[in-house]
């Protein structure tokens, strides 16, 4: 991995985490990335953003009031059947979306958000076709996470989000 000036980068190992120079790792694989200045975001492949009347990035429902705020969902994501409950004091969330982000490209994404949420007794499944993930957030807290091709759709795929 060599940065613009062709200087040799290597891997960060901070506070257990490994960090890896981006533009080098997209370079490498052949993955468009982009800066979302606004957000202070990196987005990691391609994606076509939909922007309401103000031009700024917006999705066509409202996020989860009981998603947490730091839950990666894609900026083209469109959002249906979200259903948040604070039954007994514990929040739930359920929502599904579609976007054209790709199935190995979230699968990764989710898989990453996962292990630094300390995900417990899980089960997951990250492939090019199929995205499967649960078990436990904290040790406490259930979730369940699959995408899947969207039927009828080409070029779109389905993710079935269920926390708490």
């Amino acid at each position: 991995m060599k940065d613009g000036n062709g200087k040799a980068l290597t891997p960060i190992t901070y506070g257990g985490l490994t960090y890896l120079p981006i533009r080098s790792i997209s370079d490498a694989l052949d993955i468009p990335i982009s800066y979302d200045a606004a957000n202070y975001k990196v987005r990691i492949g391609t994606h076509q953003e939909r922007t309401g009347s103000t031009g700024l990035p917006s999705l066509t429902s409202t996020r989860p009031v009981n998603l947490p705020t730091n839950f990666p969902i894609p900026g083209d994501a469109t959002l249906k059947n979200t259903a948040d409950s604070d039954a007994t004091g514990v929040k739930k969330v359920a929502f599904t979306y579609t976007t054209q982000e790709t199935l190995d490209i979230m699968g990764f994404v989710y898989s990453e958000y996962v292990r630094i949420k300390h995900l417990d007794s899980d089960s997951q499944t990250v492939t090019a076709n199929t995205v499967k993930i649960s078990g436990l957030l904290g040790g406490t807290s259930p979730v369940s996470i699959t995408g899947q091709a969207t039927t009828g759709k080409p070029g779109f795929n389905t993710f079935s989000i269920r926390r708490g």
